[in-house]
């Protein structure tokens, strides 16, 4: 089990070119939230832009050592894979994927409608 850390906080006073191997690394979770590989680009008082990691098969939520706290507007984006959503406020999951040949991800609604 991993014992808290903060998120560090990487953030630049100009424009900053990044390769992939120079990005902040931070492993987030325990065995009861799940593990999240980050690749944390920028964590700033304008913008926290991550790259977030899951195994096949794996999930991640709050336990509580590791809470899920997210006091901003997200914009997921799939990059590989299919991700499933899931949220409190709405009914049912939503599965979510790359468009092939296009930037944009396609999530498809799969909860039941009600007229």
């Amino acid at each position: 089990m991993n014992a808290y850390r903060p998120s560090p906080r990487p953030a630049f006073d100009r424009a900053t070119a990044l390769r992939r191997a120079e990005v902040t690394r931070h492993v987030w979770g325990d065995t009861e939230s799940g593990e999240v590989l980050d690749w944390i680009y920028v964590s700033s008082s304008l913008i926290h832009q991550i790259v977030f990691g899951l195994p096949v098969g794996s999930s991640f939520r709050h336990s509580d050592a590791f809470r899920t706290i997210f006091a901003a507007d997200e914009v997921l984006h799939v990059l590989s894979g299919t991700m499933i959503l899931s949220n409190p406020d709405t009914p049912g999951p939503r599965s979510c994927s790359p468009t092939s040949g296009s930037p944009m991800t396609r999530c498809s609604d799969d909860s039941p409608r009600t007229s």
